[in-house]
This record gives C-alpha cells, structure tokens and sequence, in this order.
C-alpha cells in the first residue's frame, strides 16, 4: 500500500475499523499519518505503546471524586485523552506489537475494538489507526506476533509509500537537491531491504539507510557543503546510512554538479538555454528537482511572478518525462493543498493547458 491508497482507506473505511500499517523502520509512519490526520479533519494523537510503562498510561488513574454528596473513586483520563468531544482525533498506536504486558494489551485491545476506556470514548467519526513493525523477519524486530481473533479488529496493510511519492514529501520538505537525486538515480538504496528474507538476514547491529536517515543526510547538507570534503562526508555519513551506501553517496555528491545555476536560470532562462538544450535526461531531472524545490519553498509570490515565465520556457525545453516530472511535484502540492501552485497558475495562466494534459485537476 502506497500513501495515496492509505489516505483512500483512512477516507473511507468506516471510522469504527481500526486500521493497521505493517511497515519496518524509518518509513516515517508517525509523520505520513499526522499529515494525513491535518488533510483530512483530525486532531492527531499519538500514543507510543512500545514507551506504555503500565495500564494507567492508558486508562488514567484512580481518583476521587463526589457524586450526589458521595465521594466515589473514578479513573481521571490519562493526558492524551481529547477533552474536546466536538472533534474527531486520529489516534496513532505506534509500535503497537512491542506491548509485552498483559494489561496493557488488554486496555490497547478495547480501545482499538470499542474506541473506549473505563467508560470514556473517543469522539464520534474518530479514527484508530495502528503501526505494526515486520513480526516475520526473524529477530530483527523484538515484536509479538497477534493472534487472528486481535487482527480480525483491523484493517491490515504492508505499507511502504511510493519512491516518487518520497521524493514529492522531500521537495515539499525542502530536502536537499542532492539526495533526491541521488534516490531518484539509485532508487534501491531508499528501501535497501524490502523482502522478508532480505529483511531476516540484517545483523541486529547494522547500520543501514532507511528515508528516515536520509532526512537527516539532508539536513547535514542543507547545513554544510562538503564539497572538496569527499572523506569526511563520508566518514559522517558511515554512522547514519551505513558503510556501502556512504561511500556511493559522498562520490554521486562530489560529482553532481551539472554547472547550470538556479538562481540564474528562474531569473531569465536565456541566459542558460543553450546548457540545458545539452544535458541528458538525467542532468536535467536534477534540475527540475532543484527548480521543484526552489518554487515550492519560495513564500513570495513577487518572486513567483519572477520564477513562473522560466519554469515554463524550461518545461518546454527540456524532454517531455521531466516536464512531467515537475508537473508530478505539482500536482503532489495541489492534492496536499498546498498555495504556491495556485499562485503559479495565476501568474503564468498558460502553463495550466500542459499541466492539465497530464493531470487531470480543477484549478480555481
């Protein structure tokens, strides 16, 4: 299941049907589900049950108080309980088979089954929704495994989003140019182990890359350049992404340098026309992310009405799959209503017949 199909579940599967996403680490459940939960109405809660110390963590603890002049004891809400009840909140359980208590499981389960503890329940149309890590892939993951009768309570998904959809939330995120297009060229290293077996022959301490550690590669990189560092980036890079992938990515990084500014080409594209007329598809899907990302954090719609008229002259320019790839990103923004391709399209009302031909959106 990619991200866009999770987003159709969440939509419309009935709200009492909890939901399950099996997924190993470093997807970024937590992240994809909260934005999901701000798209789509909820407040988002997220309750890690790996970190439940006991029952109370979920069901509150006992306290007193007075009911027709009768002291009586009653369980407070613990303090993630929504106090709001006019508000549907999407309840994220991570890591929800790492609970080894009985008790706790136990609460866990009327709260997945009946959206209720001790008596409370969540607010009506809310949603439960579940990440599992893998229990199939030997003992890289200390999990349990649930019996049918548990999982009959969910909607159960393999999850794992898109690779183009990863690149979409990285633009969007302003991720470094350079590992998306390093993903975008090697995409194997995004998800290295995906298979079960791939997956149960991985060392309990081995360092491996997953998307969460790439943000943080770009992070690094947004904050320094490492050019002419070749072995100190990868020296870095050996503890977040592991050995293999470091050494490919410090020699991809030390060469990825196309000689076409950005700045130069979204302030007048004639002044790099003929560059980019000269580069192969790859080098010129590089571009397209850095002028995705450039556009998609530009917060100035002065700037905008500067870049608009040289993104489409670059749009026709170049090949036809990376125009589509940039109108992808766009598309990616206006399903996640995001502004700035609105404010594109006002300024540069051309540019919606291409877009339009290869997605098919209303744009008001």
């Amino acid at each position: 299941m990619n991200l866009k199909t999770l987003k159709n579940a969440i939509t419309y599967l009935p709200a009492k049907k909890a939901i399950a996403i099996n997924a190993k680490h470093g997807v970024g459940k937590s992240q994809i589900v909260e934005q999901l939960a701000a798209e789509l109405g909820y407040k988002f809660i997220c309750l890690p049950a790996g970190q439940i110390a006991d029952a109370g963590d979920i069901i509150g603890l006992p306290d007193k108080r007075v009911v027709s002049g009768e002291t009586i004891t009653a369980f407070a809400p613990p303090h993630w309980w929504p106090l709001d009840q006019t508000k549907p909140v999407l309840l994220f359980i991570d890591e929800a088979n790492r609970v080894v208590s009985p008790s706790i499981f136990a609460c866990l389960f009327d709260l997945v089954l009946n959206q209720n503890v001790q008596g409370k329940y969540l607010p009506k149309g809310s949603r439960v929704v579940a990440a599992f890590n893998p229990s199939n892939a030997g003992n890289f993951y200390q999990v349990q495994e649930f019996d049918p009768a548990f999982l009959d309570r969910f909607a159960v998904y393999d999850f794992l989003p898109s690779i183009e959809e990863w690149i979409s939330y990285g633009i969007s995120k302003g991720f470094n140019p350079s590992v998306l297009n390093f993903i975008k060229r090697y995409e194997s290293f995004l998800d290295p182990y995906t298979t079960e077996d791939e997956i149960a022959k991985i060392k309990a301490d081995q360092i491996l890359p997953s998307r969460r550690s790439w943000e943080t590669v770009s992070e690094l990189l947004n904050k320094h350049s490492f050019k002419n560092e070749s072995m100190e980036l990868r020296e870095i890079l050996t503890g977040i992404i592991g050995v293999g992938a470091a050494v490919k990515f410090a020699d991809f990084y030390e060469q990825d340098n196309i000689g076409v500014e950005i700045e130069a080409l979204l302030s007048d594209f004639s002044l790099v026309e003929e560059q980019v007329k000269k580069l192969n598809s790859i080098n010129q899907t590089s571009l397209a992310t850095e002028i995705s990302i450039k556009i998609a954090s530009s917060e100035s719609e002065k700037n905008l009405g500067i870049y608009a008229p040289n993104v489409e002259k670059f749009l026709t320019t170049v090949n036809k799959e990376v125009a589509a790839y940039v109108y992808g990103q766009i598309n990616y923004a206006v399903n996640n209503k995001k502004t700035w391709p609105i404010a594109l399209f006002r300024i540069r009302p051309s540019l919606i017949s291409n877009f339009s031909k290869l997605h098919s959106i209303t744009v008001s």
